[in-house]
């Protein structure tokens, strides 16, 4: 009898994986969904709401909604574009989702931004500083808000403004040990190559190619070395332990000259990852920091995808989109194991393991044997 045995055991994975597989991305559909949205008293209004093949152009025209309102900016995948136009063009990537913000005329609107440019909330009317479930970083305190366009004093505002968080490092930061120097956590860093050098490499692996910018989030040791010519690569990094009871891990996307990145992110499944075949049951699209190339999300320690891969989709010079995906998987706290001859006997149960390659090769891994059996 084969059945599937969930663990609440503690798995612990100390690898650095980097990126060597690379495919090019077969045609597909992916979900769009382009709206516009009103103050409280209108609904929605969908201007597209349909599958589209992967990597084509979207031309939209926000003009096209009729009433007594005006536009003011987009919302694309939870970042607010105040540089998008009304009439614009998007690329169709995985589950896009675009929002065209509009404002009653005569009636500005104020939004409020995180640091990264995601959406908080809206306001047009009653305007004020929001001070509940506000969003927060670890090691940083909330320090006011910055003004990115428009005005906004003693509460009132006369035209279209955006509000964006802020924050300080919190009295006892830690500090991070970069190449046997300190920087502030979260600190951007530049390493910049000698003469002769043209990668980084971190515990083995290629990490960058070129001078290398990243956010100082855990201590490392990068060697810069020569020899490789450059190519595409993503990268995950070990738990960044930023949440109790989550998995956090920061990717990275590095992007040659000529190439686009055109989105990257996580891939999840409850079985072990064949991307050959694309047998992944989850995927999360990242939120991209444009000028280091990096996405981070934290995972549940309890859901049900405990085996993860990075990929990064982009547009090569020669306009062919391609995917690429970190070479191993990491392996979060939980892990479903199959079984033969489940056997219950006074109570206990008798457990034949199938060995998984993809388990048994991990460099460290400690297991617990505290089994929930789902019959």
């Amino acid at each position: 009898m084969k059945k599937i045995i969930y663990s609440i055991g503690l798995l612990l994975l100390v690898i650095l994986f980097t990126s060597v597989e690379v495919k090019a991305e077969e045609t597909k559909m992916v979900d769009v969904t382009i709206k516009a949205t009103f103050d409280e008293s209108n609904n929605d209004q969908d201007l597209l709401n349909e599958p589209r093949e992967y990597g084509s152009p979207i031309s939209v025209d926000a003009n096209t909604v009729v009433g007594e309102y005006e536009f003011a900016f987009w919302i694309v995948d939870g970042l607010i574009d105040l540089k998008r136009e009304a009439t614009t063009t998007f690329t169709a990537t995985n589950n896009l989702t675009a929002i065209a913000v509009f404002t009653p005329i005569n009636t500005p609107v104020l939004v409020f931004v995180d640091h990264s440019g995601k959406f908080i909330e809206s306001q047009y009317k009653d305007y004020h500083i929001p001070t509940d479930d506000l969003p927060n970083k670890v090691n940083f305190e909330h320090d006011g808000w910055k003004t990115l366009i428009g005005s906004f004093e003693e509460e009132t505002i006369t035209e279209n403004t955006v509000l964006r968080l802020q924050y300080k490092l919190d009295e006892e930061t830690k500090k991070v040990t970069i190449n046997n120097e300190e920087y502030l956590y979260n600190e951007v860093v530049t390493l910049t190559l000698e003469e002769g050098k043209t990668y980084w490499e971190e515990n083995g692996e290629v990490v960058a190619y070129g001078d290398y910018t990243f956010s100082a989030l855990y201590d490392r040791t990068l060697v810069a070395k020569s020899g490789k010519e450059e190519e595409v690569l993503v990268t995950l990094s070990d738990d960044l332990e930023l949440r109790e009871g989550y998995v956090s891990r920061v990717g990275q996307v590095h992007v040659p000259e000529n190439y686009t990145l055109l989105e990257a992110g996580y891939l999840l499944g409850k079985t072990p990852l064949d991307l050959s075949i694309d047998n992944y049951d989850k995927l999360l699209k990242g939120t991209i920091v444009p000028h280091t190339n990096e996405f981070l999300t934290s995972i549940n320690k309890l859901n049900y995808y405990p085996y993860m891969k990075g990929y990064a989709i982009l547009r090569d010079f020669e306009d062919n989109l391609i995917t690429i995906y970190t070479d191993k998987q990491f392996l979060n706290s939980e892990v479903y194991l199959e079984v033969d001859n489940l056997e219950i006997e006074d109570g206990k149960y008798n457990l034949t393991l199938i060995t998984d390659d993809n388990v048994a090769n991990m460099e460290e891994t400690t297991l617990t044997t505290n089994f929930k059996v789902e019959l």
